[in-house]
């Protein structure tokens, strides 16, 4: 993250991610907390806090049984790829809204799914997760978020508890004097910004533009 805010031309930047962006989003602001101006995380709960969860809430575990799934090997990306990555579809569409994914977007991500080596790199990123997780809890409590913060929550999510954004669930990983601004969004699931985009769209630039920065 902070080499490419720097290939960009900027010392800082406002960050934004959604989902696994949303993860990598969270440790930036704590890891190179320099470059983080400001962190705006859509539909993903703090790493740490996910870990947490996935050992006490039996909803949110659940919720989130297709990641232990993905640590087998090779069976997962072959139930991924099969029928023209027919589930990868499904997965993106399913909660969402009618006309919220266009036909033609589908297909591209469908495309750029069945890419050779595409199913696995994506596979990585839960399978990294489950080798080092205390690793992610150690980092941010050494070196708590200090960036001005709005967390943005489709409350349709079929993946994501929202008790995963309860105040008392974020507080632990923020410094102290600082806290996120979470806003709820009704009627958008967890691809909150497909499904409503200009809603999305409006509630980043009101906050952009009520905090400090440059």
């Amino acid at each position: 993250m902070r080499e490419l805010v720097r290939a960009l031309g900027r010392d800082r930047a406002t960050v934004v991610g959604h989902d696994w962006g949303g993860g990598i989003a969270w440790m930036s602001a704590h890891l190179e907390a320099e470059v983080v101006e400001r962190l705006v995380v859509l539909n993903c709960p703090h790493p740490a806090a996910l870990g947490r969860e996935l050992l006490r809430n039996g909803k949110q575990l659940s919720r989130s049984r297709y990641m232990f799934f993905f640590q087998l090997p090779r069976l997962p990306e072959r139930a991924l790829t099969r029928n023209r990555a027919e589930a990868v579809a499904r997965a993106l569409t399913g909660g969402s809204p009618p006309g919220a994914w266009p036909p033609e977007e589908v297909e591209r991500y469908r495309e750029a799914f069945l890419a050779p080596g595409a199913a696995s790199a994506a596979l990585g990123y839960y399978r990294a997760a489950f080798r080092r997780p205390l690793a992610t809890h150690r980092a941010a409590r050494k070196r708590p978020i200090t960036a001005p913060t709005l967390v943005l929550w489709g409350v349709r999510d079929r993946f994501l508890g929202e008790e995963l954004i309860r105040p008392h669930r974020l507080r632990p990983w923020f410094a102290p004097g600082n806290s996120p601004d979470v806003r709820r969004i009704e009627g958008a699931g967890h691809f909150v910004q497909n499904d409503m985009p200009d809603r999305v769209n409006a509630e980043l630039l009101a906050w952009l533009g009520s905090t400090s920065g440059g």
